[in-house]
């Protein structure tokens, strides 16, 4: 009779590294999403950012650019916290909030997407 433990150990082991290497796929495709997702906020969570009401940020709307600053998700509002910081921030200054905006569309997915697709 065969003993099975040195085939058991070699596939434990063999088992190991591929958890090893999966997790660090794991941690590099985090490392990306980090840089690339931006931190983003419903309607209420802009209002507070912004210091405003509601009602104060639904006339300041015309101020922001959908697909930018904010985007729908079904019936609801999404929007990018730190381009609003930036907004807020920038408010008299618009070339460098534009400079945000365009630094932000660089660090887009689907920017990096059509990069590679295009080179």
């Amino acid at each position: 009779m065969i003993d099975p433990s040195p085939n058991l150990a070699d596939a434990l082991l063999k088992l190991a590294a591929s958890q090893e290497r999966i997790a660090d796929v794991l941690e590099q495709i985090n490392q990306k999403l980090d840089v690339a997702l931006p931190e983003t906020g419903s309607k209420q969570d802009a209002a507070n950012l912004l210091g405003i009401s509601i009602r104060t940020l639904d006339r300041r709307m015309a101020q922001f650019q959908e697909g930018i600053h904010y985007w729908g998700e079904g019936s609801k509002l999404i929007f990018d916290l730190e381009l609003l910081r930036d907004w807020q921030r920038n408010r008299h200054n618009p070339a460098a909030h534009q400079r945000a905006i365009e630094l932000r569309r660089k660090q887009l997915l689907s920017q990096q997407k059509q990069q590679r697709k295009s080179s």
